[in-house]
């Protein structure tokens, strides 16, 4: 249920950044996959901390790129469950075409989803928002 600012937020996170997999041999529950930026970790220790999960944050830094990056993942068949209410499910970002979002907190679940696949910055004497998206049906749904 998403009964809260802080909870919106990570909605729009994870369907911005996040990701669900299922295990192909079916023997384990799904995993809850969110990666962002080393500049970003906090996010995720934050994240951490809500879901009250003891997996560990991993790092990763490939040569090619100047930052690594932070990922946090928690196995769970109930959140999944939950997320999939949302059209947070796998392979999302090819299949999902619309945005399941609550209402009454929309204004944080865009900061989620901003701070995933967005940006805000000023330019030229004016403020600019960004968001980014592989569907142009979800992105319309900002309008």
């Amino acid at each position: 249920m998403i009964n809260s600012p802080t909870k919106a937020y990570f909605l729009g996170l994870l369907f911005a950044d996040g990701n669900v997999a299922l295990d192909p041999e079916g023997k384990r529950s799904p995993a809850i996959r969110v990666e962002l930026s080393e500049e970003d970790q906090e996010i995720l220790v934050f994240f951490k901390q809500e879901l009250n999960s003891d997996s560990a944050l991993r790092y990763d830094k490939r040569n090619e790129r100047p930052h690594g990056t932070y990922s946090f993942a928690v196995r769970s068949q109930q959140l999944a469950n939950d997320l999939a209410k949302f059209n947070i499910i796998p392979n999302k970002t090819y299949t999902v075409t619309n945005i399941i979002f609550p209402d009454l907190y929309l204004i944080d679940f865009l900061r989620g989803y901003i701070d995933g696949d967005g940006s805000i910055f000023y330019s030229n004497n004016s403020w600019h928002v960004n968001i980014t998206g592989h569907t142009k049906s979800v992105i319309e749904q900002f309008q």
